[in-house]
């Protein structure tokens, strides 16, 4: 039996997204789905309080429980520090499905605000470069010391994990950190959104208004947005749409 383990319920989001495609395709009698069951009652401090018990009590109990497994790993950051060593030292075979750069930058987009490029300052364990720049944990607020601890272990463990990620670029950033004898293999994200786009694909109406490129990610600094719109300002002779909540 397979575990696929992810702090992250299905639901609405990238990795919300990606579980809910497995776990509606997944043959279940080889696989089977850990997250922490959510709570959807109307008043949201009852929902808040009850899912953060579902959450830190029952989910960690649960995975506690998991030893000598096959296990697959999705988004630590939502698993937790702790959970994920724990799980990592006590089951036989360990897959780490890499979401983003969070295996060598604790803040996920290996991005400096205001530098309009990527950072690779802790690459290879260079991790005084996170203090000298004052990074913050994030998508989960972990305390700097306590989340470059883990980088640090992951570096020691890493022959005992084999990797997935999302591109060959990627791959690539996983090599130069670990080294050219780590484990690791490009997969590819696949939502049912997406698949029943593909499914029910159809042209589109002559009224609805056509772009040459289109941004797709948050409005966040660190997914490229401010880029995106100074290489608009090149492209002039293209129509882009640059989708945001500001």
């Amino acid at each position: 039996m397979n575990y696929i383990i992810c702090g992250s319920a299905p639901g609405f989001g990238g990795v919300p997204k990606l579980m809910e495609y497995l776990n509606d395709r997944l043959d279940h009698s080889k696989y089977v789905m850990v997250y922490p069951k959510i709570f959807n009652f109307k008043n949201r401090y009852l929902r808040w309080i009850v899912n953060k018990i579902s959450k830190q009590i029952f989910f960690s109990l649960k995975l506690i429980g998991i030893k000598n497994k096959n296990i697959i790993l999705m988004h630590h950051q939502s698993i937790g520090i702790r959970l994920t060593k724990y799980l990592i030292e006590n089951n036989k075979n360990v897959d780490f499905y890499v979401m983003d750069n969070s295996f060598f930058c604790i803040k996920s987009y290996n991005y400096i605000e205001g530098q309009n490029k990527e950072c690779l300052g802790c690459i290879g364990g260079k991790f005084d470069n996170a203090f000298k720049n004052n990074c913050k944990a994030y998508p989960v607020k972990y305390e700097i010391r306590y989340n470059l601890a883990f980088l640090r272990y992951l570096r020691k463990k890493y022959k005992k994990i084999n990797f997935f990620t999302l591109s060959d670029s990627n791959a690539s950033l996983l090599k130069k950190h670990f080294g050219e004898d780590v484990c690791v293999k490009v997969v590819y994200l696949l939502t049912n959104d997406i698949l029943s786009f593909q499914q029910n694909l159809k042209l589109p109406k002559k009224n609805v208004k056509h772009y040459d490129i289109v941004f797709h990610a948050n409005d966040l600094e660190a997914k490229g947005f401010i880029y995106m719109q100074e290489l608009a300002k090149e492209l002039d002779q293209y129509t882009i749409f640059i989708p945001t909540s500001k």
